[in-house]
């Protein structure tokens, strides 16, 4: 059990079933993602940033090796990456500067291990390409919101109403669904309403 908002200041009795009394946690992992009760993603950046910094290692060991540079760079982004982007459409557009800093510097990391020349006595080095993370972080969220609009997809029912099109059609750039109204800060950067906007 996991309270969250204002119940977290005056928290009722512990749940009980069966008579036996469960848990009461401030943060759980959930298919692979920590959600804490404060809401942030401090935790979650945390796990995240250690697991790829570990995988860094391998990186290096490989650049050791004699592993050439593409085939590097393969291997970042089959293994490394991906642990940075995992369920990111959930939280990238609620993470903070310092967070954003972080992932990104894991991928400098990788960079300057992919880029370097096998040859340490050269000052040469060659230049990695890689796309920054928030740029697919928001390029996976465009396409995820994409397919959310096909009716046949499985949770197409959480977008809200379409909004009367007579309306719409006289509008320039009108939201073609109905945007939810959003209290809080961390509601208006979700990225469902993220989306709509």
């Amino acid at each position: 059990e996991m309270l969250l908002g204002p119940i977290r200041k005056n928290p009722p009795s512990l749940l009980n079933i069966s008579c036996q009394p469960v848990e009461r946690v401030n943060s759980f992992k959930l298919l692979g993602v920590t959600i804490t009760d404060s809401l942030n993603w401090e935790e979650n950046i945390n796990k995240i940033c250690s697991k790829a910094g570990s995988r860094l290692h391998f990186l290096t060991l490989l650049k050791r090796a004699g592993m050439p540079a593409d085939d590097l760079q393969i291997y970042y982004k089959a293994v490394i990456r991906p642990v940075m982007e995992y369920c990111s459409i959930i939280w990238h557009t609620n993470i903070n500067e310092d967070q954003t800093h972080r992932l990104d510097s894991i991928q400098r990391r990788a960079e300057r291990i992919i880029g370097s020349t096998l040859n340490s006595n050269s000052n040469c080095q060659s230049v990695s390409t890689l796309t920054p993370l928030k740029e697919r972080r928001d390029l996976h969220a465009r396409h995820t919101f994409q397919s959310l609009l096909d009716p046949m997809n499985c949770i197409h029912d959480i977008l809200p109403a379409p909004r009367d099109y007579n309306i719409t059609n006289k509008l320039r750039l009108a939201p073609k669904l109905e945007i939810p109204f959003a209290r809080t800060e961390r509601h208006k950067r979700s990225f469902l309403i993220n989306s709509l906007a």
